[in-house]
């Protein structure tokens, strides 16, 4: 069913950040940005720090690496970018956040 982002909390759009459909997450990620909502910022966090399940790779179902992705832009979006998340990024196994992080560290 066609989710009505408008009308959920912060909270809820942060799921929204892994779904399959690039327009759900984006949509997400940018009404975030658009609320400002910094109450967010340690879950987003968090995501980016880890957020690999032991079990991901029997399952698949969760693309943890786009979700890690979208909280850094989103966070970079809510100007609560630090050096000590970039770092982490760096490293992250996943080279779409890894580029991610590079290009975000050049601001």
């Amino acid at each position: 069913p066609q989710p009505h982002m408008l009308n959920e909390s912060s909270e809820d759009l942060i799921s929204y950040l892994s779904h399959p459909n690039g327009w759900w997450r984006q949509t997400a990620q940018k009404l975030l940005v658009i609320r400002n909502d910094a109450s967010v910022i340690p879950q987003l966090k968090s995501i980016v720090e880890g957020n690999e399940s032991l079990f991901s790779g029997w399952l698949g179902a969760k693309d943890f690496g786009i979700e890690r992705l979208h909280a850094l832009w989103t966070l970079e979006g809510l100007n609560a970018i630090d050096q000590q998340l970039l770092k982490k990024a760096y490293a992250d196994k996943d080279a779409r956040v890894r580029v991610a992080a590079i290009r975000i560290s050049d601001t």
